[in-house]
This record gives C-alpha cells, structure tokens and sequence, in this order.
C-alpha cells in the first residue's frame, strides 16, 4: 500500500453574534474548519479535520509514495514542513486514519490505548457573567457532563477565581472543574501583559508562556502562589517539564 495523494476542504461556520473568546482580545465572526483526506493506491482513504493546511501541496508531495504503515517516516516527514512554519499534523492523523482502517482497528488501540471510554469535558470559551457561566454549566450538568474547563481572561486573576467560586457554590461538588490561565501562547496582535512566575501556579494550564522556558523551570522547583480556598480541583498541567 502506498499513499497517492492528499486532500484538503476548507468549511467555514458563520459566529452570529460574534463569538467573544477568552483568549483572543478581537471577536470572532466565524470559525474554519479543514477536512484533510489521504488517499491510498488500495483504495482505503483516512480522514481527519483539524485547522488549516497551508502546505498542503507539499505535504501531497512528500507524502506520495509512502507506505501509510510508516508511520515513523510521516512523523519526520511532518516536523521538516512544520519547522517552517506550517501546521501539517492534520495530515499525519489521517495517515493513522488510514492505517486504522486497513488494519480493521480503531486508531486509540493501535497507539497503544488501554480503555474504550474517557470522560468528556465541556470547555468554555466565551467570557460571559459568573451568573451566566454558572447558569450554562448547570445546564451542561443536566445533559450529562460532569467535567468542566474555564477560561480565565480577566487581568485580576482573583476576578477570574471568583467566577470559579460562584460556580461552585450554585452548581456544587460533584462536578471536576478545570482551569484554563490562558497564557501559554497568544493570539496575533495580542500584547497583554503575562503572568510572572510569582503568580503563575504549577496547578493551572498554561500558567506561563510556552515558549518560557526559564518562567517554567522555575515553577519545577516549588514557586508557587498561595491558592484561594475555593474548592478547586485543578490538574497538574506542568508535571514532566
């Protein structure tokens, strides 16, 4: 089996209103999504979506001729076009697509997983009112959800574990909370101040920059910040760095 091409569609889905994330200061009038195809002279084709393919005529290039099962090559084939400045791992996904399909097993056995099922999260996006974000988790509670990510975007922090404080107390304790400090990339043009490292916590994703190496070294070695008694159960993001 070799690969014969790679496909790409781009679809776009309108934001009416516009959607007003949290970790972009410019509102969103639309969200973009890309389904990359890879094709195979078998005729089995894996699929995956994902963000934009910009090299994808390169990717088609360099993928062309390959045995999908190679899945070492791909990998390598990707971190060359990635280096300068594209984002082909939507296509490597595919590829797996492929290999999962031919083989007749899902993919997450074929990587190595242990368990059919995982807990599913709600991830908020927009900034919205304590009330309001309360009113929607309950919500999502009631569909079914048990697990929930908030975004924090206020520049006081301590607003941000506020919102966190009025969830718990309205919607309870048997629901896991996550937390979001939106500070491991920006967005285009954003130039907001970032954390320090006497702020950021080992407890809460993205407390520094991801590029911040040194910021993170540091909060491997104990800085940390004296947490709020809110209630929070927070993952530890950072461990192995």
């Amino acid at each position: 089996m070799r690969i014969t091409g790679v496909a790409a569609r781009l679809y776009r889905f309108p934001y009416e209103p516009p959607l007003h994330a949290a970790w972009d200061p410019n509102p969103r009038t639309h969200q973009d999504a890309c389904i990359v195809s890879v094709h195979t002279d078998d005729g089995v084709s894996g699929h995956a979506s994902g963000d934009f393919l910009p090299d994808h005529a390169a990717v088609s290039r360099l993928f062309s001729g390959v045995d999908p099962f190679r899945t070492e090559l791909i990998r390598e084939i990707c971190e060359t076009i990635d280096f300068h400045g594209g984002r082909p791992w939507t296509a490597e996904a595919a590829v797996w697509d492929v290999v999962g399909r031919a083989a007749n097993q899902p993919v997450w056995k074929l990587m190595g997983g242990r368990n059919e099922r995982l807990m599913a999260y709600a991830s908020n996006a927009e900034r919205v009112t304590a009330p309001e974000r309360a009113s929607r988790i309950a919500q999502q509670k009631d569909a079914g959800i048990r697990a929930f990510k908030i975004r924090f975007h206020d520049p006081d922090w301590r607003r941000d574990i506020a919102v966190v404080e009025h969830v718990r107390d309205t919607v309870g304790y048997d629901i896991d909370l996550m937390i979001d400090a939106n500070q491991g990339w920006r967005m285009p043009g954003d130039t907001t101040p970032r954390w320090d490292v006497a702020t950021a916590t080992d407890s809460v994703q993205e407390g520094v920059e991801t590029v911040g190496v040194v910021e993170r070294g540091r909060l491997r070695q104990g800085r940390t910040f004296e947490r709020a008694g809110s209630g929070l159960d927070l993952p530890d993001n950072l461990q192995g760095l």
